[in-house]
């Protein structure tokens, strides 16, 4: 789950202005709300379904 983290600060290090426009336009902020919606319910979901006891 940390690996679209990971790879938003990788573009961020190596290529600023490459992110720069999903900072700055609100249709970027969009896509990043979005989508820490989603990874929110796929974590949710992926606990559900692995349930691990211990």
């Amino acid at each position: 789950m940390a690996m679209p983290i990971g790879i938003v600060v990788m573009l961020m290090l190596v290529n600023p202005g490459y992110m720069n426009v999903m900072f700055t336009h609100p249709l970027g902020w969009g896509m990043i709300v979005a989508s820490v919606i989603l990874m929110t319910i796929g974590g949710l979901w992926m606990r559900k379904i692995i349930d691990l006891k211990f």
